[in-house]
Parts: structure tokens; sequence; C-alpha cells
């Protein structure tokens, strides 16, 4: 089947797709249903506050997720409906340190519920290049995976779901927790980290936990897309390593002049050594024109997504893994270290209803031995282009790919093109109908297919 046969294949599904999704979006409504996550409750405000749909975010949001989940300017002091529960009171401040320093907690559990569903229709499916990476230990940078024939797959309804939390400190900080089930295991904790704001709410973030690291300025979290971020998802040959989002460890960050944010964090390495190694990353972004990354003086706009504005960064992220080596000579197993560095730079704009983001990265590797895999270098590539045709109604274009050099030889070009329609039925109800090309290292294991996506927040 020639590429534009099966794009046409694929827009047919696309409308299928389209059409069951409207159906399934009716079905789902009910007119008494009022049941929105927790900071719309604590706010008693819309989703759309924070979100152009949850969890991709507006100016306002990531104002508000940079100011530790608190309104900007100490804005919760009158925006917050839900009244704290006061752990002492203002008079042991004075007796400090002859007594505990007061605190609050929400007046209510901070807890919201995230469904997600999703249908497949296809012949090949991501799961076969998504297993086998570039090059990875499972052997599937050989080769196609087996023929299968064209089917309609509910394996993900019903079997995905998470628990969020989050909330302010008062002025001490915030915190967060997600809780997943059914994804990568059956039960796991999928993020959870206190920030500590010892200065003011922006200039300097203390968070400790398990988190998503700051690089590239886009987000497995707070994509419209789910996970399917393959920048930061694809290993390489020599350890397996990616950034994916949930690592244990330390970061510090903050704002300059409202405009300028840094980050530096120590993390634990996804593929461990042995001693007190630790993996070590910074990033550095500014914004121009639009809110302010504090959220101060920012200017009212018809929509709350829209603004001018460009947003450059940079990044680094240096660790180390292991390498595994069996010699030429019988019953010899050798490990090595592979110390490993990514560099990235990415660009981020909005113009009006137009959203663009687009981020390159080079991973570099290096295991030193004498039967180690020696260096290796992958390139990667993402962009993405969201319209807002109406406040509940907009497309997404996604495209990326990779590519692995080890010495001399290139592999194929890993790559995958996705054509969404997002569509938010009610302010907690996201309905997603997409479509998907792409093929695996060596560009022989293709796979296309379409879905259906139905996410809904509680």
């Amino acid at each position: 089947m020639t590429t534009a046969v099966a794009w046409s294949s694929c827009a047919r599904w696309l409308l299928l797709s389209a059409s069951l999704a409207a159906a399934l979006a009716v079905s789902l409504y009910s007119p008494s249903a009022r049941a929105i996550p927790a900071f719309a409750r604590r706010y008693e405000t819309s989703c759309q506050t924070c979100h152009v749909a949850f969890p991709k975010l507006t100016p306002f949001g990531e104002a508000f997720r940079r100011n530790a989940y608190r309104f900007p300017e100490g804005g919760d002091a009158v925006a917050e409906k839900e009244e704290p529960v006061t752990l002492g009171n203002d008079a042991q401040k004075d007796l400090f340190p002859r007594s505990v320093w007061p605190g609050q907690i929400a007046g209510k559990l901070p807890i919201s519920l995230l469904l997600d569903m999703r249908a497949d229709y296809g012949s090949k499916f991501e799961g076969h290049a998504e297993e086998s990476g570039h090059g990875h230990a499972d052997g599937g940078h050989g080769g196609a995976a087996p023929a299968e024939k064209r089917k309609l797959r509910f394996d993900e309804i019903g079997g995905k779901a998470a628990l969020l939390g989050g909330g302010g400190l008062g002025s001490f900080g915030g915190w967060f927790a997600a809780i997943a089930f059914g994804h990568h295991a059956p039960v796991e904790v999928e993020r959870g980290f206190v920030i500590v704001t010892p200065h003011d709410q922006t200039s300097l973030h203390l968070k400790v936990g398990r988190f998503e690291p700051a690089l590239h300025g886009v987000s497995l979290h707070r994509g419209l897309l789910g996970h399917q971020l393959r920048l930061t998802t694809t290993p390489t040959l020599l350890n397996g390593f990616t950034p994916e989002g949930s690592l244990r460890g330390f970061e510090a960050s903050g704002l300059v002049l409202g405009r300028i944010g840094w980050f530096l964090g120590v993390v634990e390495s996804t593929v461990r050594v042995e001693g007190l190694t630790k993996d070590f990353y910074g990033r550095l972004e500014a914004k121009v024109g639009g809110m302010r990354l504090d959220g101060h003086g920012g200017a009212a706009e018809s929509a709350a997504w829209r603004e001018r504005s460009f947003t450059i960064g940079a990044s680094s992220y240096r660790g180390r893994g292991s390498v595994t080596d069996v010699s030429s000579r019988p019953g010899w197993v050798l490990t090595h270290t592979d110390a490993f560095t990514r560099v990235g730079g990415d660009v981020h704009a909005v113009i009006d209803d137009l959203m663009v983001d687009v981020v390159v990265a080079v991973q570099r590797h290096d295991a030193a031995g004498p039967y180690a895999a020696g260096s290796a270098r992958m390139l990667l590539a993402y962009g993405e282009v969201t319209y807002v045709t109406l406040p509940w109604l907009f497309p997404t274009l996604r495209g990326e790919a990779s590519q692995l050099t080890r010495g001399d030889v290139r592999d194929g070009t890993r790559w995958i093109g996705i054509l969404a329609l997002n569509a938010v039925v009610r302010a907690n109800i996201l309905v997603r109908a997409e479509i998907a090309h792409g093929a695996d290292p060596n560009a022989k294991a293709g796979f296309r297919f379409a879905a259906l996506n139905l996410s809904a927040a509680f």
C-alpha cells in the first residue's frame, strides 16, 4: 500500500472515529454531572481558567503551576473559596523556636479522579515500534513485527485511571501527587513531590520527590496527545536511558524578572550504577511577550489561551549507566560505565489561536572498554502545532523522529506522525480522534492505526 493510499485510509478512519466520538460524548453526558477536579473545586472556577483542554495549560495555568499551585501575586487570599484548616495560630510564629510554626491544609480532600479510555483500529499498532526502541535489548531493532489483520481493539477501555492530588501549603510552598492504575504497572506512584518556597512564590523553588525533569519545555503530563512523547521515551542501544516522566531526586528552580526561568536538578537515573553517582541537569529559558511566567501584570484576553509570545530554551543532562558485554572468551561478562550527555534547544510560540512547539536534541554515549559497544549518538526532533478553531474544538498535528548512529553505522529513522481532533464536550470531558503513521528504527516495521480516546476528570 502506498503512503497516499495509507493516509487516505487513515482519513476514513478519522471521520469514522469523529462520528463515534460525538455519539460517545452524548451518551456519557448527564445534565446533573457537576464533578470537576480538585483545583477547580478549590477556587470554584472552570477547568478552562487554567487549561486549553486538560491537561494542556493556558498562560495563566502555567503561571499557577510556577507559583507552586497558587494564584499569582498572592491571589489565593481572594480567589480561594474553600476555607483551609489552620494548624495552629499566628501567635506561635512569635514564640518560634519555642513553638511549632503554624501551617494549614485543605479543608476538603484535594483529590481528583482521571479516567482514560481508548479504542484502536488498524493492522499494525504503535506498540510494535514503541517496544523495540533504538536497538534495545529486546531485539526489536532487527526486523518488522508480525503482520496482523486489521482489527478493532478495546484493550484500553476501562483499564486506565489515576488519582491526582495537589495544592498549596500556604506561604510554605505546594505539593502534587499522582497514583496511576493500569498504565506501566497495575499500581504505581507516577509522581509525588513537595515544593518549598523559602523566599517568595517564584524566585526560588526547592522540589524534592519523584517528578518530571525540566528539560525541553514540553511534557508528558501537560500535552494533548497523552503518553506518546518519544522525545523522552526512546532508549538507545547502550544502556536504555530515557528521561521519561518520573525521576527521583531534587530540583532547584526560579524566575528572574518574571520572564527568565532556570532549573538545576540532581536525580537517580533510570539506569543505575554502583556507588553514589547521580545524574545532573540544567535548563535556562526566556519568554518574550504575553503574560509573564510568574503571572504578574497579565492582560486579560477574550480567551484564556490567547496571547502573542515567544519562548526559547536550552538544556543539558549528564548521566552515567552500565553496559554489559559478553566477550569473545566463553563465560566472560564485562560491565562498563557509559557516560552520556543530552543537550537540547526548544522554541514555543503562541500567536492568538495558534500554538507551536519545536524541540531538537542530541544524546551522546561513550562506553569505554575492550568489548563495549563504544560511542553512539542519537538525534531527536519534535514538532507540534495546535490551532483553536472553536473554544471546544481544535486539531493538533505532531511529528517526531529519532536516528541512532553507532560508530560509522547509521540506523534508519524512527518516526511518527499524528493528526488529532480534540473536542472538549464538557469542561471536564475530552474526546480525541486521531490517526497515526510511523516506522521503527530500520524503517521496515511500519505501523498505522486510528484511535478514539476519552478522558474524564472528576
